[in-house]
C-alpha cells in the first residue's frame, strides 16, 4: 500500500483505499491483459486490456496511463485513460486528469482542471421514456 504522502485522496481527504486490500501496479510497471477481482485497484503505472472490479474502487494516479475499459463501484482519474468507464455509484475525473472514451455512472464529477472526451451517461435505462 502506498505511504500517505503518495496516496490518491478522496474528496474527504481520506486515503484512497477504503478496504485492507489494495492492489497497486506501481510507476515503472506495465501490464496487458484482464483484471479481475474484489481487492481495489491504484494504477500508478502502465495498463492495457479489460478491468472488471464490480465492488472495488479504482483509482488512476496522476502518472497512471491506461488504455482498457474499467468496470468498477468507484473510478477516480487522475492520470490519463483512454477507454470506457462504467461505474456503480461514481466517475471522478480530478485536476489534471483526461479522460478519452464513454462514461458511465450516476454521479459523474469533472473537477477544474480536467479534460474529457466522449460522452457521459448518468441516465437509468429501467426508467420508462416520457412521452413527447
Amino acid at each position: 500500500m502506498p505511504d500517505s504522502a503518495s496516496a490518491p485522496r478522496t474528496r474527504g481527504g481520506t486515503q484512497a483505499a477504503t478496504r485492507e486490500q489494495t492492489t497497486t501496479i506501481g510507476p515503472s510497471t506495465f501490464v496487458k491483459g484482464r483484471i479481475e477481482g474484489s481487492d481495489d485497484l491504484l494504477v500508478q503505472g502502465r495498463l492495457e486490456g479489460k478491468v472488471k472490479l464490480p465492488k472495488s474502487l479504482v483509482i488512476i494516479a496522476s502518472g497512471g496511463r491506461v488504455k482498457a475499459d474499467i468496470m468498477a463501484s468507484s473510478i477516480q482519474i487522475e492520470g490519463h485513460v483512454h477507454g470506457k468507464l462504467e461505474g456503480a455509484k461514481e466517475v471522478v475525473v480530478r485536476a489534471g486528469g483526461r479522460v478519452e472514451g464513454d462514461i458511465l455512472a450516476p454521479r459523474v464529477s469533472l473537477d477544474s482542471g480536467a479534460q474529457f472526451r466522449g460522452s457521459i451517461d448518468m441516465g437509468d435505462d429501467s426508467t420508462p421514456e416520457k412521452p413527447s
